[in-house]
């Protein structure tokens, strides 16, 4: 459950932060800060995690616990965000026609002919008619553009595979562990998102035409995750793996990084 609040938070905040800057030019910028705050999260969730049981602090139920208030508090928090003046469908910004009136002012002066009961109904008739016409023209641009869909063949793959690769590597790391050894699973955790976070904020700062030659980036990116997951199979030694699942945690993440970015610009 807390998963799902997890990532289902990510995408509902990036969206927020794009409809808040509403400049493409800047959602290379904003993708990165998100992922990097949002990894360095789990950075510091993971720490935290691992020095309550290796100390014996607490106990597990409490980590339960902490998560369920960690929830609650952000979601407060996120009560006190900025609102957003304006979005993609039902408060569009209103730009001037040719004659010099806007269209919410052209609009107006119409609506001034009728009664106010009509002026309510055609108001609303209006909007929902421009709200229909655009999302059937945002859909027909998103899926009639190749980069873009790409791109999202890419995201599902990566993501499906990463989603597989975090739920079983716990069960390796135990089947490999055959001197019963104390797993330092929640610092490895630590590590792999410390890690992600930092290339997820670099990327963000790399000025690249990722559109012209992020084919070959992506193909090279893309076959060196493979063949990490190919020697972790094979690997039987428990500090390898960690160090190979690390290599693989931070360079998915910044893959994605770039492809969260590149589908926002030019969806």
């Amino acid at each position: 459950m807390f998963f799902g609040f997890f990532y289902s938070s990510e995408v509902a905040f990036t969206t927020y932060l794009y409809a808040k800057v509403d400049d493409i030019r800047y959602y290379q910028k904003i993708t990165s800060l998100v992922k990097a705050s949002m990894l360095f999260g789990r950075f510091l969730s993971g720490l935290i995690a691992q020095t309550i049981v290796s100390t014996h602090l607490l106990n597990y139920i409490h980590l339960v616990y902490i998560s369920i208030i960690s929830t609650s508090f952000v979601t407060v928090w996120a009560l006190f965000l900025p609102k957003v003046q304006h979005s993609l469908y039902f408060h569009r910004n209103k730009k001037p026609s040719e004659n010099g009136k806007s269209d919410y002012q052209i609009n107006e002066t119409n609506i001034n002919d009728n009664t106010p009961n009509d002026v309510s109904k055609t108001s609303k008739v209006d909007k929902l008619r421009e709200v229909k016409q655009i999302i059937i023209n945002d859909f027909h641009s998103a899926y009639s553009n190749t980069y873009v869909l790409k791109k999202c063949f890419w995201w599902i793959v990566a993501v499906t595979g990463h989603l597989i690769v975090g739920t079983y590597i716990q069960v390796l790391w135990e089947d490999v562990n055959s001197n019963k050894d104390d797993l330092m699973n929640g610092a490895v955790e630590s590590m792999h998102t410390l890690c992600g976070a930092t290339g997820a904020y670099a990327v963000g700062h790399i000025n690249y035409d990722w559109k012209k030659f992020g084919d070959i980036i992506f193909t090279i990116g893309s076959f060196v995750l493979a063949i990490l997951l190919f020697v972790i199979y094979y690997c039987d030694t428990l500090w390898v793996l960690y160090v190979l699942y690390i290599a693989y945690g931070t360079l998915y993440q910044i893959l994605l990084t770039i492809t969260t970015s590149e589908v926002a610009k030019y969806i």
